[in-house]
C-alpha cells in the first residue's frame, strides 16, 4: 500500500512499448486514489477489487474508476436502517484516523442527523494511540450504542480498553465491521493487556452487530464466469494452502469477479466497435483517443452479470451495488439476521432467524430518557370518591330538609336551626372541595382555577360548619355564664359572626393571592399552610365547649357532640396530615387518603349533630311537647321545692301574724 511505488509502476506503464489498455486494481485504496486521478488523464478505465475509501466516489476526480468490493459508506445505509429497526434514537461513534474510516464516519453521521438520530459523541483514534481516553469519555457520556469503524488489530484494543473501562457491560450494543477475519477477538495480539478469554466473555456480555456484504460461498449455483461460488472458493482454498499453508483471503472473489468485468466490457466494446462506420478495434487505442476509452466505460458502467460474489453492477458513482448483511452475535459467532437491499432501500429479516438479547431477553435501550409524565389521579379512584361524595350530599339535603320542615317543634328550635343550616351548608362545601382537589386530570390552565377554588371551598366549608358550632355553643355557654341576663343573644347575632369568620378567609386568601399566588406548573410545588384562623377556631370551640358540658337541657346543649366532633376532627388530621405529606409523590394514595378524611369529618360533624335531633323527633313526630323526664326532670324538682318554700313562707307568716294579734290583745287588756 506504497502511493509512491504504485504511480511509478503506473508511468512504467504508461511508457512501455506496449500500450495499457484498462488497468486492473489496485487493492489498496491509498494507491488506487492517484492512480484512479492519473488514469482518466490517459483515457483508461480503472478496475479494482478492493478499494474502498469513501474518496473513491468522487466522480469528479475518478471519473473512469470502477471497484468491485463496496464502498466504506455502502454500510451506513444498513447500520441506519437496523437501528430504526430497534428504534434508538441515540447514538456514539468510534473510528480510526485513515481516511477510509473518517470519511465514511462523517458520511454516516450526517445521515443520522437528517434521520433525527442524536448522535453523542464521535471520537477518533490513531494507529498509535492508545484508546483509553476515548473510551472513557464515550463512558461519561453514557453512550450505549456504539458504532465502531477501524481495521481489526485497533478493534481489539477498543474492545480492551473497553472492557477494562465498563464499556462492554448488558446496556450496551456495539457495531463492529463485518469484514473482519473470523474470531478476530479470540487472538493472541501482545498490543493488547486484554486475554483472549476476557475479550471471548466481553463479546457474550453484550449485543454485538456486525454489517459486511453478502458474498456466499457456499452457493453452488452456477454463475456468468463458469463455475459456482463453492466451487470457485474449494480451488481458491486448496490453491492457497499449497502456497501459504492457510486458507486464502476472503477477497478473492472479488478479485476474481474483477477480472471477468473486466473481460466482459472488452467483449464488448470490441463488439461495439467493429460494427461502427468505419469499423474501430481495441488494439487502436491510444492515450490521445476517447473512441476507444470511452467505449470501455460505457460497457463498465452497464455491468451486469452474476459473479462468485453475487450480481456484479455498478452505480453512477463507480461503487459496486451490493446487498449487504446484518449479523448478531450469538454462541460465540456471528450469525445472520438480516440483509439490506440497496435497490429499494429495505431492511429484509433473515426467515427462522433469532434476535438473541443477553439482558434476560430486554433489548437495550439507547439512552437514559427522562420522561415526564402527568401523575394524574386515575378516573376509577375519582369516580369512586365522587359516588361517595353524591351519597354524602343526600344525606346533607335529608337533614337539611328535617332542620327545615320542622324548624318550629320546641326540640329543634332550641337547638338553632339556623346555626343547624350553616352546618350543612359548610358540609356541602366540603364536599364540593373533595371533588376538586381530585380533578388534576384536566388541562393545566382550567387546572389552575380548580387549584385556587379548592383552597377557598375547603376554607369556607371549614368556617361554615365549625364557626356555626362554636357560636351556638358560645351562645349557651354566655346564658348560663350570666343567669340575670335579660335579653337573649339572636340567632342573626350568631349569623353575623360566622360571616366575619368567612372575612376573614376572604381577607386572608385574597392577600394570599396578591402576595404569593398559587401557580399551576409541570414541577413540584411546596406544601403549603391552610388559612391561621382554623386553629384558633378550634381551640376555642374546645374551651367552650368543655365550660358548657354540664349544662343538663339536651335540646339546648350540644357541646358534648361538638366535643366529639372536634376531636375527631384533630385525631384524623394527626393521623392523616403525615400520610398525605409523606405521598405526595403518590397522587392515587395521597388522594383516597386525603378524600377519606374530608368526607368522614364533614359527615361524623352531621350524623353526631343531627342524628340525636332526628332520633328524639321520631319519638314525638311532630309534638310540641318533649319528654318532661327528659327535659324537665330538674325543674320540676325545682318548682316542688320553691313551692315547699313559698309554703314554709305563708305558715311562718300566719304564725307570726297570730303571735302579734295575741301581743294586741293581752296590751288592750292591761289598759
Amino acid at each position: 500500500c506504497d502511493p509512491g511505488l504504485g504511480t511509478k509502476i503506473l508511468y512504467d506503464f504508461l511508457y512501455a512499448k506496449n500500450k495499457t489498455t484498462i488497468i486492473y486494481g489496485p487493492g489498496c485504496s491509498p494507491v488506487a486514489q492517484p492512480v484512479a486521478e492519473i488514469a482518466k488523464l490517459y483515457n483508461l478505465a480503472q478496475v479494482s477489487y478492493a478499494g474502498s475509501s469513501p474518496a473513491l466516489s468522487n466522480r469528479e476526480k475518478y471519473s473512469s474508476f470502477y471497484r468491485l468490493y463496496p464502498s466504506e459508506t455502502s454500510f451506513n445505509a444498513p447500520r441506519l436502517a437496523i437501528i430504526q429497526y430497534f428504534e434508538w434514537n441515540t447514538v456514539a461513534t468510534i473510528h480510526q484516523t485513515a481516511d477510509i474510516f473518517s470519511l465514511s464516519m462523517k458520511s454516516m453521521i450526517d445521515d443520522f442527523r437528517f434521520n433525527n438520530i442524536t448522535v453523542l459523541a464521535s471520537e477518533q483514534i490513531s494507529d498509535d494511540q492508545d484508546p483509553t481516553v476515548s473510551i472513557q469519555y464515550l463512558k461519561g457520556k453514557d453512550a450505549r450504542i456504539i458504532l465502531l469503524s477501524c481495521y481489526e488489530d485497533i478493534a481489539r484494543k477498543v474492545v480492551c480498553a473497553a472492557v477494562r473501562n465498563g464499556l462492554m457491560t448488558l446496556k450496551h450494543v456495539w457495531f463492529f465491521m463485518g469484514w473482519y477475519s473470523d474470531n478476530w477477538w479470540n487472538v493472541e495480539d501482545a498490543g493488547i493487556e486484554c486475554s483472549p478469554q476476557e475479550m471471548t466473555n466481553a463479546m457474550t456480555n453484550i449485543t454485538a452487530f456486525s454489517v459486511s456484504f453478502l458474498a456466499n460461498i457456499s452457493d453452488t449455483r452456477m454463475t456468468s464466469t463458469g463455475m459456482s461460488a463453492k466451487a470457485f472458493q474449494s480451488m481458491y482454498d486448496e490453491e492457497a494452502y499449497k502456497l501459504y499453508k492457510r486458507s486464502g483471503w476472503k477477497t478473492a472473489g472479488f478479485a476474481w469477479d474483477a477480472f471477468w468485468t473486466i473481460a466482459f466490457a472488452l467483449d464488448k466494446a470490441e463488439k461495439q466497435l467493429s460494427k461502427q462506420v468505419p469499423p474501430a478495434h481495441l488494439y487502436q487505442f491510444n492515450y490521445n483517443s476517447t473512441l476507444v476509452g470511452n467505449t470501455i466505460l460505457d460497457n463498465l458502467k452497464s455491468t451486469d452479470f452474476m459473479g462468485v460474489t453475487g450480481k456484479v453492477e455498478f452505480s453512477e458513482k463507480g461503487d459496486r451495488i451490493m446487498t449487504s448483511t446484518v449479523q448478531q452475535f450469538q454462541d460465540d459467532r456471528f450469525v445472520l439476521i438480516a440483509t439490506y437491499h440497496p435497490r429499494d432501500k429495505s431492511l429484509h429479516r433473515i426467515p427462522d432467524s433469532q434476535i438473541i438479547w443477553p439482558n434476560n431477553g430486554s433489548k437495550p435501550v439507547d439512552a437514559v430518557y427522562l420522561e415526564i409524565r402527568d401523575k394524574e389521579i386515575s378516573l376509577p379512584l375519582f369516580f369512586s370518591v365522587a359516588l361517595v361524595v353524591v351519597a354524602c350530599l343526600a344525606m346533607a339535603i335529608f337533614f337539611l330538609r328535617i332542620n327545615v320542615r320542622y324548624r318550629h317543634i320546641r326540640f329543634i328550635k332550641m337547638s338553632s336551626p339556623n346555626m343547624n343550616n350553616l352546618i350543612i351548608l359548610g358540609s356541602v362545601v366540603t364536599y364540593f372541595s373533595v371533588l376538586l382537589f381530585g380533578m388534576n386530570f384536566i388541562p393545566l390552565k382550567e387546572y389552575q382555577i380548580i387549584c385556587k377554588a379548592r383552597i377557598w371551598l375547603l376554607s369556607f366549608g371549614y368556617s361554615f360548619s365549625f364557626g356555626a358550632m362554636f357560636f351556638k355553643t358560645w351562645r349557651v355557654h354566655k346564658i348560663f355564664a350570666n343567669l340575670s341576663a335579660k335579653k337573649a343573644i339572636p340567632d342573626s347575632k350568631l349569623v353575623l359572626r360566622v360571616c366575619v369568620l368567612i372575612v376573614i378567609d376572604v381577607i386572608i386568601l385574597l392577600t394570599w393571592e396578591f402576595v404569593d399566588p398559587l401557580q399551576s406548573a409541570y414541577h413540584f410545588l411546596p406544601a403549603f399552610p391552610l388559612p391561621e384562623n382554623s386553629d384558633v377556631l378550634i381551640s376555642e370551640r374546645l374551651k367552650t365547649s368543655w365550660e358548657t358540658r354540664k349544662v343538663a337541657i339536651i335540646a339546648l346543649n350540644d357541646s358534648k357532640n361538638i366535643g366529639v366532633c372536634v376531636y375527631t376532627v384533630a385525631a384524623t388530621c394527626a393521623v392523616i396530615v403525615p400520610i398525605i405529606l409523606a405521598t405526595s409523590h403518590l397522587p392515587n394514595i395521597q388522594y383516597a387518603f386525603f378524600a377519606a378524611a374530608m368526607i368522614f369529618c364533614a359527615t361524623i360533624t352531621l350524623l353526631v349533630v343531627f342524628l340525636p335531633k332526628d332520633g328524639a323527633l321520631s319519638t314525638t313526630m311532630g309534638s310540641d311537647i318533649v319528654d318532661v323526664k327528659i327535659e324537665n326532670g330538674k325543674l320540676k324538682k325545682l318548682f316542688i321545692e320553691k313551692e315547699n318554700q313559698i309554703m314554709f313562707m305563708q305558715r311562718e307568716l300566719q304564725m307570726g301574724q297570730k303571735d302579734e294579734e295575741d301581743k294586741e290583745s293581752k296590751k288592750s287588756a292591761t289598759t
